[in-house]
């Protein structure tokens, strides 16, 4: 098991996470290298995959299996720096950040975008991923980065279908089935396959194994404010989608999403608050408390509010849970503001 805490510390638990050949790597147009290689050919790319594709979220990763085609072949990548070897195409998945950092693994150019997909491959002379990755030619992954653009005319078939589902699998361990038989080559949508960089690397999650050949496509695709939305999961929406799993008395729910505690304050400008010396606002009201509010209010849409007034107590009904307003007495209330004025975009 792993998180994203501290992802430094992946090697105490496993080893290969501290190697030489690891990735993401910080890759620089200048500082590679140019040369005249073959390029890749995408087999069966082009033919529709046999099954509807059916995305699960592992909690780390939104992802899925691929299927063979309606052939019956297996999508594969050959050429580059692969030699011979075929590759055959096994899954898909996405890393992604948050509105306030970008979520690409590799940095190009000293630019980190906003979603980078993995397409992993196998060498087919090994009868699993599990004993590829165990080689330092077993596996090859291809990544395309996506960058938001404000459009909503960025459409790409097979992306379009993978982004209407991904509302379905927003909690742990769910999964959900598209119901469109899509191509390899629809993920790609008009992408140029004849540049790119390659390198030696790794797995970028544990066990971090030096047995991938990256592939990472030049080009990046866009992506409409709309769909990124839905694959962006800041911390209070976290709280917000599993609110309807403790709706009755004593439920509990793992939401399963490492957040910071940062993403709770959304944008709220922490230079400006009122503090005061007070109590807790619940039984047994012990006066112990420093108060700090602040003076932003943020915003929550009507869509998110009724979650909170869906809750219910022991006997079962909706409550609310104010207590009222209490005497101020002699107690000074003290307002902090900023010596300079911010404004905050969002």
């Amino acid at each position: 098991h792993f998180n994203y805490d501290e992802p430094e510390k992946w090697y105490t638990q496993f080893p290969q996470c501290a190697g030489f050949r690891q990735s993401p790597i910080i890759i620089s147009t200048p500082k590679s290298i140019d040369i005249l290689i073959f390029p890749l050919e995408f087999g069966f790319y082009d033919t529709p995959l046999s099954k509807s594709i059916k995305l699960h979220n592992n909690g780390h990763t939104v992802e899925f299996d691929i299927p063979p085609t309606l052939s019956g072949d297996k999508p594969y990548i050959s050429g580059g720096l692969l030699d011979d070897d075929i590759y055959e195409a096994q899954q898909v998945h996405f890393h992604w950040g948050s509105p306030t950092r970008k979520g690409s693994e590799h940095i190009v150019n000293g630019n980190r975008y906003d979603i980078e997909m993995h397409i992993v491959h196998k060498n087919t002379k090994y009868s699993s991923v599990e004993i590829a990755r165990q080689y330092e030619d077993g596996l090859a992954v291809v990544a395309v980065l996506f960058k938001v653009v404000k459009s909503d005319n960025v459409f790409y078939p097979g992306l379009n279908v993978i982004y209407n589902n991904l509302e379905n699998v927003k909690n742990f361990n769910t999964t959900s089935d598209t119901m469109y038989l899509i191509s390899m080559a629809s993920l790609l949508g008009n992408i140029n396959r004849e540049d790119f960089y390659t390198y030696e690397g790794s797995l970028t999650t544990p066990p971090c194994s030096e047995s991938v050949t990256w592939i990472v496509f030049s080009d990046v695709l866009p992506i409409s404010f709309k769909e990124s939305d839905n694959v962006f999961y800041p911390g209070l929406n976290v709280i917000y989608n599993n609110l309807e799993n403790v709706k009755n008395f004593n439920t509990t729910s793992d939401t399963m999403y490492l957040i910071s505690m940062a993403s709770l304050l959304g944008n709220i400008n922490r230079e400006d608050f009122y503090t005061y010396e007070g109590s807790l606002t619940t039984p047994p009201c012990s006066e112990s408390v420093t108060w700090i509010v602040f003076s932003d209010v943020l915003p929550i849409s009507f869509k998110e509010l009724p979650k909170f007034w869906g809750i219910l107590n022991e006997q079962g009904k909706n409550f609310v849970n104010v207590r009222p307003v209490q005497h101020k007495g002699f107690r000074k209330v003290f307002h902090r503001k900023p010596l300079i004025q911010f404004k905050y975009l969002g």
